[in-house]
């Protein structure tokens, strides 16, 4: 192992340490819960209490109570059963359950940035991602709450995870079983994964047929992942007591979003300001981003980079690979952006890992340019790079200690933090 190495290593394992530490510090700094976790913590009782027949009953009660359609449907049931089930062991049937469980989900986000990073990039790829995430405000937000989306975002790095490994080694089968179960499974979980899973799938089938030629691969592949999809909306259709049951609840929760004054309020705007809120909640590495792009371009030695920066780029593995996160990572946003009343950050939870980490990438690219135009010793960029992660941790907990924990923020929807921003 070279002294390189053995300095990124360290770094990486002090990050984790950091963003592990700042979950954990802040698991029981939250003072107003939002009436999403009030209701989540109220269907995982009943199903803690009624057993599987618990998904039933709370969708009769859902369609017969107009008030509760402003609310989380009992279509989530994979994570209200995971909920009720923590309850049962722990003995603790309070709202602090569904927050821990967002912890631990947001820690095992940390583990997966650091494995796709080391399998598919590089070292210091991995740890400017890892310190991206480990201090981002809104993933530390996500992890002290009783929502869903903390664990939608795990899950979320899991299915990229596996479509890397896919589409890094086609031919090798055994990682199609993991994915197309994730897959399925996410049909139990939040509508927005299973948007994901399509994206993901798409972006499988389109190396399979347009890079690779592999059409067998591609027709067993879609055929897998249909039967995987149709078995797990059998176990939700089975669950809510029938079909009618759940397209009942489905058009309750669609008709009550247009009329849901919250919704309406906070929840309601262009499309770009999904982008525009990624940026405020992270902007010290954007802007210097931006500063690095312009000093390569406006460089008098820019000439020279040109195939040196391409060779970098692909040595760090695979394009395909990285071009793949950007387009799932700028479909999936846009999408949200233009849902009608979708306009929420935690929404967006799923594409979090892969979003820094096409940061990481971008950074080290950036910086490992700027070490070959500008005429300094390596050591000092060294030093520079250091001194740099240590402004942007500390930027990033400052937000969300100010917003989070100061002003009290008990949601992220994009006219909430708008005010407080």
């Amino acid at each position: 192992m070279t002294q390189k190495t053995l300095c990124s290593c360290l770094l990486i394992l002090f990050i984790l340490t950091l963003g592990v530490t700042l979950r954990i510090h802040n698991l029981s700094t939250v003072t107003r819960h939002s009436p999403d976790e009030v209701i989540y913590t109220a269907q995982a009782k009943t199903v803690a209490k009624h057993g599987l027949i618990g998904i039933k009953v709370l969708a009769k009660q859902y369609n017969q109570n107009k008030k509760l359609w402003f609310f989380p449907p009992p279509t989530r049931a994979g994570y209200i059963f995971l909920l009720s089930s923590a309850m049962k062991i722990s003995n603790h049937f309070d709202i602090s359950v569904g927050a821990t469980i967002s912890t631990i989900f947001s820690i095992l986000s940390l583990l997966i940035l650091i494995l796709i990073g080391l399998r598919f990039f590089n070292y210091w790829t991995t740890v400017y991602a890892l310190l991206f995430l480990s201090t981002s405000p809104i993933a530390m937000g996500l992890a002290r709450r009783t929502w869903q989306d903390a664990i939608v975002g795990c899950l979320g790095a899991l299915l990229v995870y596996f479509s890397c490994e896919i589409i890094s080694n086609p031919r090798k089968k055994i990682w199609i079983i993991p994915f197309i179960i994730l897959g399925g499974l996410a049909i139990l979980i939040k509508s927005s994964l299973v948007v994901f899973f399509g994206l993901c799938i798409a972006w499988i089938l389109w190396h399979f047929i347009v890079s690779k030629k592999l059409y067998k691969h591609a027709i067993f592949f879609a055929c897998l992942s249909g039967i995987s999809v149709a078995l797990f909306a059998a176990v939700l259709i089975y669950l809510m007591g029938g079909l009618s049951n759940l397209i009942t609840v489905w058009s309750h929760m669609k008709n009550a979003m247009s009329l849901n004054p919250y919704a309406i309020q906070y929840q309601t705007g262009p499309w770009y300001l999904m982008f525009l809120n990624l940026f405020y909640l992270g902007p010290s590495y954007f802007y210097l981003l931006m500063i690095g792009l312009a000093v390569i371009l406006f460089s008098k030695n820019m000439h020279k980079l040109h195939l040196q920066t391409k060779e970098l780029f692909l040595a760090s593995t695979q394009s395909n690979i990285f071009l793949g996160l950007v387009a799932i990572t700028l479909i999936f946003t846009l999408i949200a952006g233009l849902s009608p009343h979708c306009l929420n950050i935690r929404y967006i939870s799923v594409i979090y890992v892969p979003y820094y980490l096409i940061m990481g990438v971008l950074f080290y690219l950036i910086l490992s340019a700027l070490v070959k135009l500008l005429p300094v010793r390596p050591i000092f960029f060294i030093f520079f790079s250091i001194v740099l992660m240590t402004l942007i941790g500390i930027q990033g907990y400052y937000k969300f200690n100010h917003y989070f924990i100061r002003l009290g923020a008990n949601d992220t929807s994009i006219g909430m933090l708008i005010q407080y921003f």
